[in-house]
């Protein structure tokens, strides 16, 4: 069972989520059994009751008047919900931020209204949640997003699909936002900086196969062991075929994080897939090839995202 852990180089921010299981007699015991596989992602600092009322920890809190007032009134809440005297719907407890803004309606619909409502502040967040992370996500990094005017809510997607430009780790310019690069004639004007991620999603134990970096580059290996040729470029592996109508180059990257592997072809675009091994999340991208070489910051700005998306509660 995987363990989420962000790491803290690159600017990354640290993850780890404590397995807290609550121990009440045989009916804590059948609950876990029953639970299973829901409850292996239990966030660091949850409420954790044992033995009925006898011992409760509660999220840290400071030692002021108020917040010892609240930590009190909660402990009395949970021992009544759990010695049955009181019902208290789960909702009343600790939420993470995702959970107190309204599930999205029609997000990725356009607005047919005859005056539609303005575009809203595009730095705006939308909840999303891949596996245990849950992030919360600025609208303007979406790429194919939710409309401009739609108010933030929490997404129901299993991927998510960004845009950024990796110099400064920042997203397109409010005016480039809304242009299509999905065709590669699109891409000739696109910022030489773009990266655009198709998706990125979360896995248990190892990608799917089509995500999977490492299984694409020892298939690519034994093709250009038969006609073709491998070596270093700039930290990457760079691996070339023999047939003189193959234009295709391929860039391997692997480190102890992370490993990617992207194809570039003739048109000057590349496109592939990065695994980021520590975090248990592989990702489906697009670059321009003069980009290649730019990989491992590439890695760098978007684990840098990816941590700043996550709530911590």
């Amino acid at each position: 069972m995987f363990v989420p852990s962000i790491q803290g180089a690159n600017g990354l921010v640290g993850a780890r989520y404590d397995q807290c299981v609550a121990e009440n007699g045989k009916q804590a015991e059948q609950s876990n059994a029953d639970n299973g596989a829901s409850n292996r992602f239990k966030r660091q600092h949850q409420n954790v009751v044992t033995n009925g009322c006898g011992s409760v920890r509660l999220d840290d809190e400071g030692t002021s008047d108020s917040r010892h007032a609240n930590r009190t009134l909660r402990t009395v809440v949970i021992c009544l919900v759990l010695s049955g005297s009181a019902a208290v719907p789960s909702t009343l407890l600790a939420q993470p931020a995702s959970n107190r803004i309204p599930p999205c309606v029609d997000a990725f619909e356009p607005d047919l209204a005859p005056n539609p409502a303005p575009a809203l502040d595009p730095m705006r967040r939308f909840a999303v949640e891949l596996g245990p992370y849950k992030l919360s996500v600025p609208w303007s990094y979406f790429a194919g997003g939710p409309r401009a005017n739609l108010p933030s809510c929490k997404l129901d997607i299993k991927r998510l699909a960004i845009r950024f430009r990796f110099a400064g780790g920042t997203a397109l310019s409010t005016g480039e936002i809304d242009r299509s690069y999905n065709s590669d004639a699109l891409w000739d004007d696109a910022p030489a900086d773009l990266v655009q991620v198709q998706a990125i999603h979360f896995y248990e134990q190892t990608p799917e196969d089509y995500f999977d970096p490492s299984r694409r580059y020892r298939n690519a290996v034994r093709a250009a062991n038969a006609s073709g040729s491998i070596r270093m470029v700039n930290g990457l592996q760079e691996i070339k075929f023999g047939g003189p109508a193959d234009k295709r180059t391929d860039w391997y990257l692997s480190t102890e994080e992370t490993a990617a592997f992207i194809s570039c072809d003739f048109v000057g675009l590349c496109t592939g897939f990065v695994n980021l091994k520590d975090l248990h999340l592989s990702a489906h991208m697009t670059l321009k090839e003069q980009s290649i070489l730019d990989l491992r910051a590439i890695d760098a700005v978007l684990r840098n995202l990816i941590s700043s998306w996550r709530e911590i509660n």
